[in-house]
């Protein structure tokens, strides 16, 4: 679970805090708590810009889309590029 609200990656400088695209009314909302997957999917910004601990490093990235169900990434690549 990861939360789509508010957050600026450096509270002493709010120059910059990631915001999603804008609905049909020109807002741009804020969903609350999702599910990484659906975050992601969603291309919502707050939760894919977290860069939480927990899923840094390509071990766990590897490991957490395995987990999704995508098997075709493996360590031994040497990019994750399109051929």
């Amino acid at each position: 679970m990861v939360l789509d609200v508010r957050t600026c990656p450096n509270p002493n400088d709010p120059s910059w805090c990631p915001e999603n695209y804008p609905d049909n009314a020109g807002n741009r909302p804020y969903h609350g708590p999702q599910r990484l997957r659906n975050a992601l999917a969603r291309s919502y910004n707050n939760p894919g810009s977290e860069g939480d601990e927990d899923w840094s490093g390509v071990g766990n990235v590897i490991k957490t889309a395995h987990a999704m169900g995508i098997t075709t990434l493996r360590k031994d690549l040497t990019t994750m590029a399109w051929p």
